[in-house]
């Protein structure tokens, strides 16, 4: 899902910074950093996106997922990321 969501950004003109794995098991699948201080975290069933503030971290949109098939609500998330950074 994090590559598939990394690839998504960059088509849709969204150049991320960079990503990041965790090499342990945990909720976090990984996370998507962007400009202007807002990352992506990416669980098994949700997409959050972040904005970092001055006392800590803003949660700006939250999307659930299901098993079956996301590709509308990554869409519809990746509007929201692209309308928040621009």
């Amino acid at each position: 899902m994090l590559k598939q969501i990394y690839l998504q950004l960059i088509r849709s003109g969204i150049n991320p910074l960079g990503y990041d794995q965790p090499d342990y098991f945990d909720e976090v699948d990984g996370s998507i950093t962007l400009p202007k201080s807002h990352h992506i975290q990416i669980g098994e069933s949700y997409l959050i996106l972040w904005q970092s503030v001055e006392k800590g971290e803003k949660m700006i949109k939250e999307v659930e997922l299901n098993q079956i098939d996301n590709s509308k609500a990554v869409a519809k998330f990746i509007k929201i990321v692209k309308t928040q950074l621009n």
